[in-house]
């Protein structure tokens, strides 16, 4: 399928109105989660944490055991010894880390694979990942649940390499405007339908709704809110990379003011900026 710089066609509407239906009838084509990422995701939880079983769960996928081999072994994991096993990785980075690193490949595997559309679904996977690392740094900044946190902005994104891969499926050629007009229309419904399918926590489809609308909630809702925090340090610091000049545009929000995130609370973030870069590079 080809892209063009054109208005959007009868064929580009005839897909809206296919992706429409499918949404309706929740007959969606979904990518299958893989067994591995649901163990994964659930091994460094609760009472049965252990990393011995981590390790074996990652290993049962060699594809993704080669993938977190080299995450570890990159210049900003590795230190100044090789990790040679699984273990030692997790003793080394720790069992969330591990598991982030893990749990991230295995989805993005799955999600991402064979694109026709691989720079529109690649570059939106980075900000997701992005701000995923971000609401991890929001939340423990407010002492909240920072495993649900990087889910959230995670996945916040998410309906962008559904709503893509039902567009594959057609061999036309449609515009770019109208391919961001359909993520912006379908993309939210697409990822509540895969979040039932993946059966991830239900608050996530909360966040999907809310993250982007949160100051009409009285409370705002905390995952949403630290959503729409991570997405503001997100985009910020792509427009603006320099944390001092970044600083200004995140300062003072009503994002920011809302979590109680002072001047020196935005600083202590801003100086894990070039951490968060770096590990979104290892990971991606």
């Amino acid at each position: 399928m080809a892209v063009a710089d054109t208005e959007p066609t009868a064929a580009s509407d005839a897909i809206g109105l296919e992706l429409g239906r499918a949404l309706s009838a929740g007959k969606l084509n979904l990518p299958p989660l893989p067994g591995v990422a649901t163990e994964v995701l659930s091994s460094t939880s609760g009472d049965q944490a252990d990393a011995k079983r981590l390790a074996e769960l990652i290993q049962r996928d060699q594809s993704l055991a080669s993938h977190v081999m080299r995450v570890v072994n990159s210049p900003l994991f590795r230190g100044s010894i090789e990790v040679v096993s699984l273990q030692q990785a997790i003793a080394r980075l720790g069992m969330e880390r591990v598991r982030d690193i893990a749990f991230t490949a295995s989805v993005s595997a799955v999600l991402l694979a064979n694109s026709r559309y691989e720079n529109l679904v690649r570059s939106a996977w980075k900000r997701s990942l992005t701000t995923g690392l971000w609401a991890k740094e929001v939340a423990r900044s407010c002492r909240k649940n920072v495993e649900l946190a990087y889910l959230a902005g995670l996945f916040h994104n998410v309906g962008t390499p559904l709503v893509v891969r039902f567009i594959e499926e057609y061999d036309e050629v449609i515009s770019a405007e109208r391919v961001d007009s359909l993520i912006e229309e379908f993309g939210m419904p697409a990822a509540q339908m895969l979040f039932v399918e993946w059966k991830l926590p239900a608050s996530l489809s909360l966040v999907l709704e809310r993250y982007q609308r949160w100051q009409e909630q009285s409370p705002p809702d905390d995952l949403a809110l630290m959503t729409a925090t991570a997405v503001l340090f997100a985009s910020t610091l792509e427009a603006c990379p320099d944390a001092d000049e970044a600083r200004a545009g995140l300062v003072g929000t009503a994002e920011c003011e809302a979590l109680n995130l002072y001047p020196e609370d935005v600083d202590a973030l801003l100086e894990r900026a070039e951490s968060v870069r770096e590990t979104m590079e290892s990971m991606s």
